[in-house]
């Protein structure tokens, strides 16, 4: 299914100047956590907004959407040229919240491709949202890192109207993110590349548990006072 209606792609325009836009998905259980992690609060600043930090910087000034769950409690103002949406259904998995931010995103048309991620990775390197969205063939649909030998759905950019097409035809609720991007056609970009934009690989370090929060506060803490962090694999870059 990857190599899917190539031709037809081939006749979109070139991507030179084409907007990125940003997606950052934050609707979830956070069961592993225990608790919202998306309001888990250091330096004055939520989770959710430090991760809005460095998607606005990564896509350069473009619009983004954060998709929430209906209840979800947000900090009130998340920045200028933020917009957020509420799933339609709490819980309905990370599909149905792309296919809410796509949809909004999407009204206007055009030729928009759409940076997407979680709200749970501090340490997302902007020079890798700049590079993987440099990498916009024409022929593709979705560009996805490999890392440690998986894809990364949840750290790739997709082009907006293909998507549309597809969720236009799929069942959404509950599917998983790497079901929906089987059915697209794929640029990889391997890991010996996605190192060159970030060496450590830090995008990737996620807080799921709180033993991860309990890690990064202490490593920003630590860097805030001048000092070293144990681990820098996850460190500011």
């Amino acid at each position: 299914m990857r190599s899917q209606n190539l031709s037809q792609h081939e006749a979109r325009p070139p991507l030179e100047g084409s907007p990125l836009c940003g997606v950052v998905l934050c609707g979830g259980r956070s069961q592993r956590m225990g608790t919202d992690k998306a309001l888990l609060s250091f330096g004055g600043k939520t989770l959710l907004e430090h991760v809005i930090g460095r998607v606005r910087e990564g896509i350069g000034g473009g619009p983004i959407v954060v998709v929430a769950s209906p209840l979800q409690e947000l900090p009130p103002f998340l920045g200028e040229g933020v917009e957020i949406l509420r799933d339609e259904e709490a819980f309905a998995g990370p599909v149905a919240g792309l296919a809410r931010a796509f949809g909004l995103l999407g009204e206007s048309g055009g030729d928009k491709w759409a940076f997407v991620t979680g709200c749970d990775a501090p340490e997302l390197v902007t020079g890798l949202i700049r590079n993987l969205g440099s990498r916009r063939p024409r022929e593709a649909d979705v560009v996805l890192p490999l890392v440690d030998g998986y894809e990364q759905p949840l750290m790739a950019c997709y082009h907006i109207g293909k998507c549309i097409d597809l969720l236009k035809e799929m069942y959404i609720r509950d599917s998983s993110l790497r079901a929906f991007t089987s059915k697209l056609a794929v640029k990889t970009i391997p890991e010996v590349e996605v190192r060159k934009w970030d060496p450590q690989l830090q995008s990737f370090w996620n807080c799921h548990r709180p033993k991860d929060w309990e890690r990064w506060v202490a490593m920003q803490t630590a860097l805030r006072s001048g000092g070293s962090p144990a681990d820098e694999s996850a460190s500011q870059s």
